[in-house]
């Protein structure tokens, strides 16, 4: 049995609107072995929270109760409890009703609660965020960054994670705003800016003066894999006759990418041609303004091959209209790319995650990162950023802080060392 996709979403919506944006790891284990379980519990919770005569902060304080009684620590229901309206002063009276039914082990865990509705609470009095958040696309509509703000705004909003507004501003100009948001506006935790592997290689390739240590970075949360196309009527049958293709003319094979020179479907064919052993500037690359003008360059035979996103070509690949020699990929990517094998597989050790996220400004204080990491955890976590995910065909990819700031290096170096190799 399979839980319909659209009880499937109302399941997890339910969950996630109850518990703070984040559906428990149970219920994901019970849609995974028992899904009529899932559902018969799902109904069984309905009925008792969403159609019962009590109050949600009553229903949270007695749940608090029954849960320092069975010797739990209720610290989740704390915040949920805090944000229908209750004190601690009323966490701990409840808490307090376990002292003498249960003893003082039980009141002992719940004091845990009501330290963390304190804690919720000292929060939230801090201030931040108190005034509407900029998220900025620095790239004109329709690309990958503008898409990345536009969704994860949708998301938020429809979510309820962020208890301020937040709005989009688009910037064209990615190193250039890269470095202004250093120059300008230090220590602003008011600004995001979307980036990708697009503005690492527009670091590398034209030398800026910053580096990502001079940037606080938020998060990634979602990713694509590059992937070389040809249509489906070339004479290249798969990536070894590209590369030999490449190495007796290279001038005869004009790779088509819908970003500029030096930005990253530029990036994405030079990494594949250091692999293979060839100068990256031996490569014929012809840059378009968007991914739908290089698919019609492509398709009316103006380019050779194209470098783009998987996702990019998911209507011609169904359609027909195109083959993928490769993905960029560290395994083989699902569904409709399946079939399709990695460049690893095919004797070329290169990949292009193709991730996406979210940089601010420098000097942002540790307890703003924290905010943003909780914030795009949960974001990611919801049915709703599954909805994004499926819609859009990109692949789960979250990481955040300290994490994040050690990928973004690791992935710097790696492009340096095949790009230029000077700046390695």
């Amino acid at each position: 049995m399979e839980v319909p996709k659209d009880l499937r979403n109302e399941i997890y919506r339910h969950f996630e609107d109850e518990m703070l944006g984040h559906a428990p790891d149970s219920i994901r284990m019970l849609e995974r072995y028992s899904p009529g379980a899932m559902e018969g519990f799902y109904r069984l919770r309905k009925a008792t929270t969403e159609d019962s005569s009590l109050s949600k902060k009553v229903r949270e304080l007695i749940i608090i109760a029954v849960e320092a009684a069975l010797k739990k620590e209720p610290i989740g229901h704390a915040r949920i409890a805090v944000d229908a309206g209750a004190t601690p002063q009323e966490i701990h009276d409840a808490v307090a009703l376990s002292l003498w039914l249960a003893g003082m082990p039980a009141y002992h865990a719940g004091m845990k609660a009501v330290q963390a509705a304190e804690e919720y609470l000292a929060q939230r009095r801090g201030g931040y965020p108190d005034r509407p958040v900029t998220f900025i696309a620095a790239a004109p509509p329709g690309g990958g960054w503008h898409q990345t703000c536009e969704q994860t705004l949708r998301v938020l909003k429809e979510e309820r994670l962020l208890p301020v507004e937040a709005q989009m501003v688009t910037t064209p100009g990615g190193l250039k705003v890269f470095e202004e948001t250093i120059s300008e506006r230090r220590g602003d935790p008011y600004t995001l800016v979307a980036f990708s592997p697009g503005l690492t290689l527009q670091i590398l390739m034209k030398g800026s003066r910053y580096s990502y240590a001079d940037i606080t970075p938020i998060a990634a949360v979602s990713t694509d894999y590059g992937a070389l196309v040809v249509p489906s009527s070339s004479g290249l049958a798969d990536l070894g006759a590209l590369v030999h293709a490449l190495r007796r003319d290279s001038g005869a094979v004009r790779v088509g990418g819908g970003s500029g020179p030096g930005a990253m479907h530029h990036g994405m064919i030079a990494v594949t041609a250091a692999a293979a052993g060839l100068a990256p500037g031996a490569v014929q690359y012809v840059g378009g303004n968007g991914v739908a003008e290089v698919v019609s360059a492509l398709l009316a035979g103006r380019i050779t091959v194209a470098a783009l996103g998987a996702t990019d070509v998911l209507d011609e690949l169904r359609s027909g209209a195109v083959r993928i020699l490769a993905v960029l990929a560290e395994r083989r990517l699902p569904g409709l790319f399946a079939g399709v094998p990695t460049a690893k597989e095919l004797g070329l050790d290169v990949t292009f995650p193709m991730w996406r996220g979210f940089y601010g400004p420098p000097g942002i204080p540790d307890g703003v990162v924290k905010f943003w990491s909780d914030i795009f955890t949960r974001m990611c976590r919801t049915s709703s950023w599954a909805g994004v995910l499926d819609e859009t065909g990109w692949f789960p990819f979250l990481l955040t802080g300290d994490e994040f700031r050690a990928f973004l290096e690791e992935d710097t170096h790696r492009y340096a060392s095949t790009l230029v190799p000077e700046r390695a």
